[in-house]
């Protein structure tokens, strides 16, 4: 999943590491079964579901480190299918073999929709078309943010336990007054108290208040989070939060707080819908102002990451130089290296998504910068500039291999993810070095995506606003 959908960058947390499965390597394992003629339902795919479930269930089932092994039962199992029609025919031959049943207990069965925000022991996804141009072809049945959600159900969980595990070691936090929703596996050692639906609804509506993580499906459940209960609902990331999604789940609060940046990167959208469908709720509120009204919230105008002189040109790229270097910044230096925005033309023609030519000029600057003496703060001991210290943010993931083989050939990373860090703009939202190096790779504005992607202003906000110096 991580390098489907994250280029990398997304890890199994240490509690992952204690789950057994009898006799069963974990991962992704392709199934083969020969159909033709199939569009959106194939009744081989349904019957190879009843075979997979049946020859699993019994195994030893272990769903945490120290917990009671048990028999891995039809409810650890759930059937993700590409389309409705596949769904009908699944249920009716699991339902046919005594796997489950028309109330819906035993081994679920439903679309991505259904799922997202579920989880499982086990994951089984049925595509049902015979050939990738049947149905609604390979862009949905393949898209790989359909294929993400189904093999990874578990991941929105994981997100708002790290925001609940940074609410809890807050000094002064009550780690009492914080809660989750039970689910079907317990994640160790959490600081905060699982609960059932009708003891989350009591837990709200009593006295000294609570904090509670949910996704969107959660705060739209009236038998969990009743209308109006809530006096605050933080939506974290806005700036990438459908406002469909965040209408929906307001419902369950007296007021609302958005936090993000919708000058980054948008929402992610697997289909084309009307405005303001389209778009997130930060991004709507904003009605395309590069700094929000006053009259609307708090624009955060100080950034303590960039340089000055960096965050000048970031500032007149995505918000009207309303967006200014915290003092604290003012400290730093590079040896002979001056701040802010240097262009660096590599010749080459051809390129659309991968060159090896600006792969070779990112090794060559790399090795020029090492060495260098760095102060990362005011008052800090200087110290030579080290890979560690260097992203490069590349428009595609072609060109994040590539450029990543030349980093390893040059000794300057390794396999492990060690030394230069590489990686398109998705995956280093977030993060920071002292120095960032952009490798758009294409030849030609209408190349690969074409001018709209690699030289959209969010993307390069972004990629551009990682860097420190």
């Amino acid at each position: 999943v991580s390098w489907l959908s994250y280029d990398g960058a997304l890890a199994s947390a240490a509690a992952t590491a204690g789950r057994a499965l009898q006799g069963v390597v974990p991962g992704v394992v392709s199934y083969p079964v020969e159909h033709s003629g199939c569009s959106v339902r194939s009744v081989q795919e349904a019957q190879a579901v009843v075979d997979c479930v049946r020859e699993l269930l019994g195994r030893e089932w272990v769903p945490a480190a120290g917990a009671e092994p048990r028999p891995l039962a039809a409810e650890d199992c759930i059937v993700v299918a590409a389309y409705n029609a596949q769904v009908d025919c699944v249920r009716e031959a699991l339902i046919a073999a005594g796997l489950a049943d028309s109330s819906g207990a035993g081994v679920r069965v439903g679309t991505v929709d259904k799922f997202q925000g579920q989880e499982a022991a086990v994951v089984l996804v049925s595509l049902a078309s015979s050939r990738v141009d049947s149905g609604r072809g390979a862009g949905f049945v393949l898209s790989p943010n359909r294929l993400n959600v189904a093999v990874s159900r578990g991941q929105w969980q994981a997100v708002i336990e790290n925001l609940m595990l940074a609410c809890c070691a807050r000094d002064g936090f009550d780690v009492s007054r914080a809660v989750r929703l039970r689910g079907k596996s317990v994640t160790p050692d959490a600081p905060w108290s699982e609960v059932s639906d009708s003891e989350l609804v009591e837990l709200i509506s009593g006295a000294g208040g609570l904090l509670f993580g949910g996704t969107v499906w959660d705060y739209v459940s009236e038998r969990r989070v009743p209308a109006g209960s809530l006096d605050v609902l933080v939506v974290d990331e806005a700036g990438q939060f459908s406002l469909t999604n965040t209408v929906a789940a307001a419902r369950a609060a007296r007021s609302v707080l958005l936090l993000g940046d919708p000058q980054q990167l948008p929402q992610v959208s697997t289909g084309v819908h009307p405005y303001p469908v389209d778009v997130s709720a930060l991004g709507w509120l904003s009605d395309g102002a590069a700094a929000l009204d006053p009259r609307f919230g708090y624009f955060l105008g100080e950034s303590w990451r960039m340089d000055s002189a960096l965050c000048e040109r970031v500032s007149w790229l995505s918000y009207d130089g309303a967006l200014a270097s915290a003092a604290a910044t003012a400290g730093r230096a590079l040896q002979g290296v001056v701040p802010g925005v240097v262009s660096y033309p590599v010749e080459h023609s051809g390129c659309s998504v991968r060159s090896v030519q600006e792969a070779q000029a990112v090794v060559d600057c790399v090795r020029e910068l090492l060495g260098r003496e760095w102060v990362p703060a005011a008052g800090a001991e200087p110290r030579p500039l080290a890979a560690e210290d260097c992203i490069v943010v590349a428009a595609y993931n072609a060109q994040v291999d590539c450029v990543r083989e030349a980093l390893i050939a040059a000794g300057l990373a390794d396999s492990s993810g060690a030394g230069v860090r590489v990686g398109t703009v998705d995956k280093f939202q977030g993060q920071e070095a002292a120095v960032v190096l952009v490798s758009l790779a294409s030849s030609r504005v209408d190349s690969g995506r074409g001018a709209g992607f690699v030289l959209s202003p969010n993307r390069l906000n972004v990629a551009v606003s990682r860097g420190q110096w």
